[in-house]
């Protein structure tokens, strides 16, 4: 992009993966900051509460100068190298959030439309309809992973992630479905593993799309003429681009 636009040599600062983890430095500060700052609030009545919810254009403004300032932060190179721990331990524990977020939810849909059965048998044929759909859909991606992202000479750590995952994903639809589990649970079902799969299929072919160089020739020469669904599943996680270079 750089050497498109003839920016100059300093151009290499403001775009990249260096650039995202330094707007995401600035957000995190921001946030850290206002998280002390609401502490112990019991009232919406404060005069703290008051700056939570309101004062939109200053919060704003400091905002964009957290993330602008971060970008003259000095001894780049070590900046970057700590942040890349932080920001993988910190993501570590945010998709442990985002998979308890999403057990619940999944339990709560199974209830709600198990409940639903004893008066209309439709509901019945909706779950499993939807079950079936979720579980097509994490095998596809799979499968998709599979042929476009391994190689039989290369791409080994591919392979383990496929491998991994996807045995994973299997083990927790039998245990969701084994007599034990559903003694304790009885409104467990495969719904849950189904929303499951389809979460973790994602969060492996975005792993698998940042990975560089090693599978280009397989991926990158296929999914030229496969360029519809990479396109849009890379539009849904469009922060991957930015971190291809990484």
């Amino acid at each position: 992009m750089c050497e498109k636009m003839n920016a100059g040599e300093n151009c290499q600062t403001l775009v990249g993966y260096s650039a995202v983890y330094k707007v995401c430095f600035g957000m995190a500060c921001f946030f850290l900051l206002f998280a002390l700052f609401t502490v112990r609030i019991s009232s919406s009545a404060g005069c703290r509460a008051a700056v939570h919810n309101g004062f939109w254009l200053l919060k704003f403004i400091v905002l964009v100068a957290c993330c602008t300032g971060a970008f003259f932060i000095p001894e780049e190179e070590i900046f970057l190298e700590v942040w890349r721990y932080i920001g993988a331990a910190g993501g570590f524990f945010f998709l442990l959030i985002q998979l308890r977020l999403l057990v619940e939810f999944a339990h709560r849909w199974n209830t709600n439309w198990s409940s639903g059965v004893a008066y209309n048998r439709l509901w019945y044929a909706a779950l499993a309809l939807v079950t079936l759909l979720l579980f097509s859909g994490a095998v596809a991606a799979l499968v998709f992973m599979g042929v476009f992202y391994t190689d039989p000479e290369a791409c080994f750590l591919n392979k383990v992630f496929l491998g991994v995952n996807g045995g994973l994903c299997l083990v927790v639809s039998l245990l969701a479905i084994s007599p034990c589990i559903q003694k304790l649970q009885p409104t467990s079902g495969l719904l849950q593993p189904g929303v499951i799969s389809v979460y973790v299929m994602y969060l492996t072919f975005s792993a698998l799309t940042s990975k560089p160089k090693e599978c280009e020739r397989n991926s990158g020469k296929h999914l030229q003429a496969h360029s519809c669904p990479q396109t849009c599943l890379i539009t849904t996680c469009s922060r991957i681009n930015n971190n291809k270079d990484l």
